[in-house]
C-alpha cells in the first residue's frame, strides 16, 4: 500500500489518465488537481481546478488528445489537458450541481455523460463541446447513471426515483435517445448505481439501506433479475464502483463511520468478499482502479487529504468462512484429449479443471452461485462434459458444461440442487439429482436430450446427503442416502438408504444406517458382485469428542449387511471407489486424521495409508493418480507407484 500526500482538503475524486504512454492517477481536492506517478507515488503535475466542489473526475478522448473531464457544484463541465493544465473547454447546460460524469464511445465516436440534479443526463460531443442528447426526468430524480455493454453497443444505465418513492432502473441508447429496457427494483431507497462485467453478463449493483442494515444488490442488466445481495460494511457508503482486475470482476465499495474509512470487496458472481481494506482516518470518498508495473491497484480518494494505492495481492483476505466455504468438496475425473482430467469445486462458486499429470490448468468455470455442492461427468454429443450443481441462498441450478467448446450446453434452474449423478437410461445419458424446498427432500430424473425431468419421487423424512449409480440384478439403479437431523452431536437419528428406479420413479428397498446422518456413500465391486459402502460416524456424547469414523458395506440386492469397518479417527467426508495393482477397493478420506486410507473392497482390510498434512474433504481415482480435494480450496494429486 502506498499513501500520496500532498492535498490539504478532502480528496473528493480520482481516476486514472494516460498521459505519455503512461498511466498516472489524477486526483482533485482543496481547488487543486494533481497528477501522481503510481509506481513512485511522486506528483507528476498539480494545477489549479474552480473554486468550490468538484466530485468527478473522468478521462474522454477529444481530437486524438485524452484530457480530464471535472463537474461539480457550479453545473459546468471542464476540460483539462493534463500535459498542460490548461483548461480547454467550459460546458455549460445543467442548471444544478453535476454528480457524475462518464466517457464512452460509440462506432469511434468518443462521447462524455453527465448526471445533474436537474433532472437531466446530457450526452456531450467533447469535440465540439454540443449536447448531443438529452435525458429528462419529469416527475422522478435521477440518482445514478453508469455505463453498460449490451450486443456490443454501449447504453445508459439510469437509476431514477418516483413520487411513489419507487426505483427503476432505465437502460437508455445515448444517441436515439430511446429507453431500450427498464425494470423495478425493490425497495431501500437506493442512491448509487454501478456496473461489472463478467464472463459476457453484465450486472448492476445497487446500495441499499432498510433499518441501518446496509447491503448492496446485484442485478442481471439483460434480465432485470435479482442475483444476490452483498452484506455491507461498516458506516455510510460514499461510493460504489465495479472494477475487473486481472479478468476478475469486483464490487468495491468505499464506507466512512466516524474518523476511519473502509474499503470492501466482493465477487458478484459468487457473493464471496474478498477484501476488507483499512488505513484512512476519514471516508472513503471515491474509487478507482490503475494499471501500474503490469498489476491492477485500487486507488482511493479519502476525506482525510490522502489518496491510497492498495496492491491487493499484498492484502490479507479477511479471515471468516463464507456460508459455502473455500473447501474442496465435490471433485469429477473427466477423460480430455490430452489424459485425464479432474475437476474440483477448489473455491466459493468456481470449478477449476486441471490435468492430473500436470496440474495444468485446463479450465475455469464460474457457476454464478455461492456454493457448488456435486460434480459429475456425462457424455453428451460424443463430447466428455461436466454436471455442475450449484446454490446459494436463494436460487440454485444445474448445469452441463462442454469442456471442449467452453461453454454451458445445458441449464436447469431448481429449487435446493444438492447432488447429483450420472445414469443411463434408455441408452441415453441421464442426470438424476437431489434438491431440497420447504422441508421436502426429492430426487428426480433430468434427460438433457429433451431438456425434461421426466421422473420424480418426494420424502420428508430429512436431506438427501448422497447419490451413487449402480447395478442390481442387471437393472441400473440410484442409491439414495437420507440424513435424519437431530442436535448434534448428542441426538443424530441416522439415514436410511433407498434405492431408486430412475426407469419406474419408484422407491425400492430401504434399510436403516444408524449414525449416518452426514455420511457418504460408494459403490464396491468384488468378486463380480457389486456392493454399496456408507459411512458412519460415532461419538461418545462430548463436546470436544472426534469421535470414529466407519463404513458398513451392504449387498444392494437385499439389504444385508456384510461387512463393518472402523476407517479413522473423527469424521470421514468421503469414500471412492478405487483399484490399487489391479485390486478393487475403496479410498476415504479423514478429515480429522489428515490421512487417505485405501482398503481391498473384498475384506475391507488396508492396503495402504497416504498422510496429506490438511484436512481432506474429497477422493477421486484418474488413472494411476489419486485425487484429494483440500480443506484450503486446493487439490493434491499421488501417483500410485508399485
Amino acid at each position: 500500500m502506498a499513501v500520496l500526500e500532498g492535498h490539504t482538503k478532502s480528496v473528493n475524486a480520482v481516476c486514472s489518465v494516460r498521459l505519455g504512454g503512461r498511466e498516472l492517477l489524477a486526483s482533485i481536492g482543496d481547488d487543486t488537481i494533481r497528477l501522481w506517478n503510481p509506481e513512485t507515488g511522486d506528483t507528476v503535475r498539480t494545477f489549479a481546478s474552480p473554486p468550490g466542489w468538484i466530485g468527478s473526475l473522468c478521462p474522454v478522448e477529444s481530437g486524438g488528445t485524452t484530457l480530464l473531464a471535472g463537474a461539480g457544484q457550479d453545473g459546468k463541465l471542464w476540460t483539462w489537458n493534463p500535459a498542460t493544465g490548461e483548461i480547454v473547454g467550459t460546458l455549460h447546460g445543467h442548471d444544478a450541481p453535476v454528480d457524475e460524469l462518464c466517457a464512452f464511445s460509440v462506432d469511434g465516436r468518443h462521447l462524455l455523460a453527465s448526471r445533474g440534479r436537474d433532472r437531466r443526463v446530457r450526452v456531450w460531443c467533447p469535440d465540439s463541446g454540443k449536447v448531443v442528447r438529452t435525458f429528462r426526468a419529469r416527475s422522478h430524480g435521477i440518482i445514478g447513471m453508469c455505463v453498460v455493454e449490451s450486443e456490443g453497443r454501449p447504453l445508459l444505465a439510469l437509476l431514477t426515483r418516483g413520487a411513489d418513492g419507487r426505483s427503476r432502473v432505465r437502460l437508455w441508447n445515448p444517441l436515439t435517445g430511446d429507453t431500450v429496457f427498464a425494470f423495478s427494483i425493490r425497495g431501500g431507497a437506493p442512491e448509487k448505481l454501478a456496473a461489472v462485467q463478467c464472463e459476457g453478463r453484465t450486472f448492476l449493483l445497487a446500495d441499499e439501506s432498510v433499518q441501518d442494515d446496509d447491503v448492496i444488490t446485484v442485478w442481471d442488466c439483460s434480465t432485470g433479475r435479482f442475483v444476490r445481495e452483498l452484506d455491507g460494511g461498516q458506516g455510510s457508503l460514499y461510493d460504489l464502483v465495479g472494477l475487473c482486475v486481472r479478468g476478475r470482476p469486483l464490487v468495491v465499495a468505499g464506507y466512512g463511520e466516524e474518523e476511519s474509512g473502509t474499503i470492501m470487496l466482493w465477487d458478484p458472481v459468487t457473493g464471496r468478499r474478498t477484501h476488507q481494506l483499512e488505513g484512512h482516518d476519514g471516508y472513503v470518498c471515491a474509487l478507482s482502479a490503475i494499471e501500474s508495473g503490469g498489476e491492477t491497484l485500487i486507488a482511493s480518494a479519502s476525506e482525510d487529504c490522502t489518496v491510497r494505492l492498495w496492491d491487493l495481492d499484498s492484502c490479507a483476505e479477511p479471515d471468516v468462512k463464507d456460508e459455502s466455504g473455500t473447501w474442496a468438496g465435490a471433485l469429477s475425473v473427466l477423460e480430455g484429449p490430452d489424459g485425464a482430467a479432474v475437476a474440483g469445486s477448489g473455491t466459493a462458486g468456481e470449478v477449476l479443471v486441471r490435468d492430473v499429470a500436470s496440474g495444468r490448468l485446463i479450465d475455469r468455470i464460474s457457476s454464478h452461485h455461492a456454493s457448488v455442492t456435486s460434480l459429475c461427468a456425462i457424455k453428451l454429443g460424443g463430447h466428455e462434459c461436466l454436471a455442475i450443481a450449484s446454490r446459494d441462498q436463494k436460487e440454485a441450478s444445474l448445469q452441463i458444461w462442454d469442456l471442449v467448446t467452453g461453454s454451458a450446453v445445458r441449464s436447469l434452474g431448481t429449487p435446493g440442487v444438492v447432488e447429483v449423478c450420472a445414469v443411463e437410461v434408455g441408452g441415453k445419458p441421464c442426470l438424476v439429482f437431489s434438491s431440497y424446498e420447504e422441508g421436502t427432500s426429492r430426487v428426480s430424473l433430468w434427460d438433457p436430450s429433451v431438456d425434461q425431468i421426466t421422473r420424480s419421487a418426494g420424502s420428508e423424512e430429512g436431506l438427501i446427503r448422497g447419490l451413487c449409480a449402480l447395478d442390481v440384478g442387471g437393472r441400473s439403479v440410484v442409491a439414495v442416502l437420507t440424513g435424519h437431523f437431530g442436535v448434534w452431536p448428542e441426538d443424530f437419528k441416522g439415514g436410511v438408504v433407498s434405492l431408486w428406479d430412475p426407469v419406474s420413479g419408484e422407491m425400492d428397498d430401504c434399510f436403516e444406517v444408524p449414525d449416518a446422518p452426514f455420511g457418504s456413500l460408494c459403490a464396491l465391486n468384488a468378486n463380480d458382485r457389486t456392493f454399496l459402502a456408507v459411512t458412519r460416524h460415532q461419538t461418545d456424547g462430548e463436546e470436544d469428542s472426534v469421535g470414529n469414523g466407519s463404513v458398513w458395506v451392504f449387498d444392494p440386492a437385499d439389504g444385508h449387511r456384510v461387512g463393518v469397518q472402523d476407517l479413522h479417527s473423527g469424521w470421514v467426508n468421503a469414500v471412492g471407489p478405487v483399484v490399487l495393482f489391479a485390486t478393487p477397493g475403496m479410498a476415504s478420506a479423514g478429515q480429522t486424521e489428515r490421512t487417505v486410507r485405501l482398503w481391498a473392497a473384498d475384506n475391507l482390510r488396508q492396503m495402504m495409508e497416504i498422510p496429506v498434512r490438511r484436512e481432506v474433504f474429497s477422493v477421486a481415482q484418474a488413472g494411476e493418480h489419486l485425487v484429494f480435494g483440500l480443506d484450503n480450496g486446493g487439490l493434491m494429486a499421488v501417483r500410485l507407484v508399485q
